[in-house]
């Protein structure tokens, strides 16, 4: 009977042994997906078209849009590129993916380097988009005043874009005019930061004492153990987050707050070209939107519970990252997480309020009711 006991006890160490090896992974996979949504764009209904073209939209006017992290065009901006009053005021629309395994399609537009994924730093994102943007063959595309939005990491391009080849663009004979940064980590990315963050630090090293306790403690304490139980699983969320800090893809990393690439393009004029400075170095309306709506799923949340505490933030971002300095128009924080920042189903009414205060920074009208 002694013997069967042990052999049970034995088991169970071994089982939670398993457990404690796997959450590492159930984790990271976690932490990896909090920017992937593998879901397809979700389905919406036709735009009605128009009864009438929205009042003198201007001649030869382009709107560029660089979409986030992960995914594509399609996914991020089929609402707008679709919307019907989009498509009257502008003489082109031009959605570009950069991710080499998404092709162009009747609306969007690849860069065409297939060698392009997670690891492609933003730098060179921002060069093989400009040189797009430049190339001859692509002129018909790119009327002589462009208006670009930005959602998430796509804001950091434009502005790598803007910072160090604007100057080549204009020499082209194009402007760029109305530059809208959506739910972008302008100041980094808090949560995936581990390694600086206290929080996340003190819980992991918390729960992995706890976990010692889980494996060593007597069975009789099920109070204890269950605690420990729960201690141990946030610790591996948390000791993770420290390690993902170290093995996630180079775009994830240039996106954390302190990050040497964040560093160097925060230093200085954070909104180069601005309306406000001399001319003719005033060409740009720089516009941000930022959200609070916390995130959408259940590892989010408790992520952010422990990284941000009460701070509020989009399930992604914080709402101090995404503002820039003198220079720019910060609107929000709006009630609504990351994702739901580039949602512009205009059927729906909270989304289209939402998209009312976009749509009036890039056409100074008002979205028809």
């Amino acid at each position: 009977m002694v013997r069967i006991k042990r052999v049970i006890l034995y088991v169970n160490k071994i089982i939670l042994v398993g457990i404690i090896l796997l959450l590492p992974i159930f984790s990271i996979i976690g932490i990896v997906s909090l920017n992937f949504n593998s879901d397809l764009a979700p389905i919406k209904g036709p735009h009605e078209l128009p009864a009438l073209p929205l009042k003198d939209p201007p001649e030869g006017n382009t709107l560029l849009l660089v979409h986030g992290y992960g995914l594509s065009a399609k996914i991020h901006y089929e609402d707008t590129y679709t919307d019907p009053y989009i498509i009257s005021f502008y003489n082109s629309v031009v959605p570009i993916d950069y991710y080499g395994d998404v092709p162009s399609s009747a609306q969007t537009y690849s860069l065409g380097r297939s060698d392009f994924d997670f690891d492609t730093p933003i730098e060179d994102i921002a060069l093989e988009l400009k040189n797009f943007i430049l190339n001859p063959n692509n002129s018909a595309l790119f009327y002589e005043t462009i208006d670009v939005i930005g959602y998430s990491i796509g804001g950091l391009i434009i502005r790598y874009l803007i910072m160090n080849y604007y100057e080549e663009i204009k020499v082209a004979n194009l402007t760029f005019e109305n530059v809208l940064l959506i739910a972008t980590p302008n100041h980094g990315a808090y949560h995936l930061n581990g390694l600086t963050n206290i929080n996340v630090i003190l819980f992991a090293v918390l729960g992995v004492l706890f976990c010692l306790v889980l494996l060593f403690s007597d069975e009789e304490k099920k109070m204890l153990r269950l605690v420990s139980i729960l201690l141990c699983f946030i610790a591996m969320i948390f000791v993770n987050i420290i390690l993902g800090s170290r093995i996630l893809s180079v775009q994830a990393y240039q996106v954390q707050f302190g990050s040497d690439f964040l560093q160097n393009l925060n230093t200085g004029d954070e909104t180069p070209y601005s309306v406000d400075d001399s001319p003719p170095y005033n060409d740009i309306n720089w516009s941000t939107f930022r959200g609070q709506g916390g995130g959408d799923f259940v590892l989010e949340r408790l992520l952010l519970f422990f990284s941000f505490i009460n701070e509020p933030n989009d399930g992604m971002i914080n709402v101090n990252s995404v503002p820039l300095g003198d220079g720019a128009i910060n609107y929000g924080p709006y009630d609504r997480n990351h994702d739901e920042m580039v949602m512009f189903d205009t059927s729906i009414e909270e989304d289209r309020l939402y998209f009312n205060d976009i749509f009036y920074v890039l056409t100074g009208q008002s979205y028809p009711p």
